[in-house]
């Protein structure tokens, strides 16, 4: 049997502003942004995912999943992002234990490499 995949694209929802294009967006943690992104994991959920991925470098998932474990136990509080606001709470409500990371920036890791060395 093949996997059946769904791959969920959206703004980024904390723009740190490193995008080609940075749209200005209403406060994710609003009210009203609230209430639209737990309808939107409530429709996701019958897809029934078996893992979330993030886009996310999976060198981060560590830490990544340190505060999902703390939104597991009601210890974290979600940020804005969609990592947090949708991956989240859809792997929270599926009975996931952990999340995945599927991002990977080489010149990143160079740029970062470089500056770590200097200090």
């Amino acid at each position: 049997m093949k996997p059946t995949i769904m791959i969920l694209g959206s703004r980024h929802l904390a723009n740190p502003g490193m995008d080609a294009y940075n749209f200005k967006m209403d406060d994710v943690l609003a009210p009203k942004r609230q209430s639209e992104i737990e309808r939107l994991v409530t429709l996701l959920k019958p897809f029934q995912p078996t893992k979330v991925a993030l886009e996310v470098d999976e060198r981060f998932m560590p830490e990544i999943n340190a505060n999902y474990q703390g939104y597991l136990k009601d210890t974290y509080e979600l940020k804005r992002g969609e990592g947090d606001q949708i991956g989240f709470r859809l792997a929270k409500q599926m009975g996931h234990q952990k999340l995945y990371g599927v991002d990977y920036w080489p010149s990143i890791t160079r740029f970062f490499q470089k500056i770590l060395t200097r200090i």
